[in-house]
């Protein structure tokens, strides 16, 4: 049977009521199955006081540190008169030990009863340190000392090979001059808007487009795609950042001829700052937007049959036009995005149409709740925008009625037996 660990408690004697309240903490950790040592359970060492704190610090896993103002003072040995000479000698032993150690400490905790300024009871050689409040955090600290941390890291997975918007270009019927040039093309986008990397970008097309070769097309495609999924929405970008990924977006439908959902069939464009990305009469069947933030998006003309929205954030975002075949519009405000009609949402997933705010307080609740800033702090063409697009759809036999009609029903009805309202 492996040994009990051993847990010294110092202190100072501050009061009665303080001692209990040591003896306390010393029973339940001996109860909870550590052998637990405090002074009280020795009214007469027969080596001497002296000989016994330093045997015990020696013999003890831990040593708990109760701090207090006077524990504090006696431990740095600051003391007015002759009390507290035990914890000034253990103050003494415990700060050699962590000297002698280089400052680093695994044995000596600190403790306080209550929440208290550290600063005020915690000795300076002990600071540095983690500290518990008790009882509050008597739960950690038993952690602590049986090694059962509460929160245990994963084991180390595989190394993800992440896509990089310029590996190097395919063999390709192009020349090396011009590969190279491509090659220096892509590198000037990954680094961000600048002069030279909108040059780039006009020179990439050009070149692409000059070359008949599909394989060099669908690489520099795939590149420029990299660069736009490497980009979430973790943070906020900064408008001019926005605007340059945008007419990457232009580049890229103009590039493959409208088809770029045949590039994004496979991982999509999920969990992106969308924000003002032009798609314009682009061909995005089955994409995944799931959980983008694509306000100011400019959908207008496209074809979405079967992409997801779940969980987007579309904003402002422009509908005109486009086509919306079993579309998955879960926990997406479509209520505030532009252009929409019903016609239009009749053949999507009506079952996953949110209900539209039914007054404008709502509406500006919602949006404030849904994107972390007050209606009235936005643009005036932005308000402008969403109030008319809202009031819209919630005029007399507008959106908002057919979409609750649509709920009436209960459930999700195919494109070809759902008919316009």
């Amino acid at each position: 049977m492996s040994k009990p660990l051993r847990v010294l408690i110092s202190y100072s004697h501050d009061s009665t009521a303080h001692s209990a309240r040591v003896l306390d903490l010393a029973q339940r950790l001996r109860r909870d199955g550590i052998d637990c040592v405090i002074d009280q359970f020795f009214p007469f060492p027969p080596e001497g006081w002296i000989r016994w704190m330093g045997g015990q610090i020696q013999e003890s896993d831990f040593v708990l540190c109760v701090c207090t103002a006077r524990y504090r003072t006696y431990f740095e040995g600051r003391q007015e008169n002759y009390n507290g000479k035990g914890s000034n000698w253990e103050g003494q032993m415990v700060s050699q030990r962590i000297y002698n150690d280089m400052g680093k400490n695994s044995r000596f905790v600190p403790v306080v009863f209550d929440d208290h300024d550290v600063q005020e009871v915690v000795p300076s050689a002990l600071q540095p340190y983690t500290h518990f409040v008790l009882d509050r955090q008597y739960e950690q600290l038993y952690g602590l000392v049986t090694d059962q941390s509460a929160v245990r890291a994963l084991p180390v997975g595989e190394v993800r090979q992440l896509e990089v918007i310029s590996p190097g270009m395919p063999d390709t019927g192009v020349s090396l001059g011009a590969a190279n040039l491509i090659d220096h093309s892509l590198r000037e986008i990954a680094a961000g808007p600048s002069d030279s990397a909108a040059e780039a970008l006009d020179e990439l097309e050009r070149w692409v487009g000059y070359s008949s070769d599909g394989q060099l097309r669908d690489a520099v495609v795939h590149h420029l795609v990299s660069y736009i999924r490497a980009l979430d929405t973790s943070k906020t970008y900064p408008r001019g950042e926005r605007l340059f990924r945008a007419d990457v977006v232009r580049t890229l439908v103009r590039l493959t001829d409208g088809r770029l959902g045949d590039f994004l069939t496979v991982g999509g464009l999920p969990g992106i700052d969308l924000a003002m990305f032009d798609f314009r009469g682009a061909d995005l069947t089955g994409t995944d937007f799931s959980g983008s933030f694509a306000i100011e998006c400019d959908f207008r003309g496209t074809t979405l049959d079967r992409v997801s929205f779940v969980d987007c954030l579309i904003r402002n975002a422009r509908f005109d036009g486009a086509s919306l075949m079993d579309v998955d519009f879960t926990d997406a405000d479509w209520f505030n995005a532009l252009g929409l009609d019903a016609a239009q949402l009749a053949i999507c997933r009506t079952d996953t149409l949110l209900d539209c705010p039914a007054t404008e307080d709502e509406f500006m609740a919602y949006l404030g709740a849904h994107y972390n800033f007050s209606f009235r702090s936005w643009g005036r063409r932005v308000q402008g925008e969403l109030r008319d697009a809202w009031a819209g759809y919630t005029r007399p036999s507008g959106l908002a009625e057919d979409v609750r009609r649509w709920q009436h029903r209960g459930r999700y009805t195919s494109p070809a037996s759902c008919p316009a309202p």
